[in-house]
């Protein structure tokens, strides 16, 4: 798989500062793209993971949907060694996101997208099973050099355990304080070839597919 490598740091600020932050960003001299849009996360977890057994770097899975003029689908691998984040995405249709929340997933062992059969292997051996949905109102500033800041607001989660990603009616518990906003900073990364070959054997994507969600 061709993985977006990364660091990444966050914090939490209050609105003026984050204000602060975008007005400076808006007067630089780097080009820089904006993004608005409402982003759903469907975390898959085994039994061990939901429990908090799971090392940061064993790879976590999320089904996730983007609302911005419409909407966009895709499956989402991540994990975490040695300080470096590796995603991988791929884009799927409403029709096998939801084969997927009904636990039809036999379609996906000889898919042709590989990204897909892991899920497969993972969901029948290791027990994935769909845990919470996490929403966030997010604004991205991305540069042109692969670095980006992101901007979490309201940050929720939806109760009782519902794990529909299409779910507009049940109660949403709010994860920020009021009045707080939570800004990452990602920085792409290129990764020597030696180092790469022992992370997982994992290849590098320079595309900001992946990277910019």
């Amino acid at each position: 798989m061709k993985y977006v490598t990364y660091r990444e740091d966050n914090v939490t600020v209050n609105e003026e500062k984050c204000e602060r932050v975008k007005k400076s960003i808006l007067e630089g001299k780097e080009k820089v793209k904006w993004h608005r849009y409402v982003l759903k996360k469907l975390r898959f977890a085994s039994e061990a993971g939901k429990e908090g057994r799971e090392e940061e770097s064993i790879p976590k899975f999320y089904l996730c949907l983007i609302v911005q003029d419409g909407y966009k689908l895709y499956i989402e691998k991540k994990y975490q060694q040695n300080g470096i984040y590796f995603k991988y995405c791929e884009e799927m249709t409403e029709e096998q996101c939801r084969n997927i929340l009904n636990g039809n997933v036999e379609w996906m062992k000889t898919d042709k997208k590989s990204l897909f059969r892991e899920f497969y292997f993972q969901y029948t051996l290791n027990k994935i099973r769909p845990w919470h949905v996490t929403e966030y109102d997010r604004e991205t500033a991305v540069h042109i050099h692969g670095e980006y800041l992101t901007f979490n607001r309201n940050i929720r989660r939806i109760a009782g355990g519902v794990t529909d990603l299409f779910d507009e009616e049940n109660i949403r518990i709010s994860c920020l304080n009021e009045g707080r906003v939570m800004v990452s900073s990602k920085k792409m990364i290129t990764i020597p070839t030696i180092l790469r070959d022992m992370l997982q054997n994992a290849e590098e994507s320079m595309e900001l597919k992946a990277f910019a969600y």
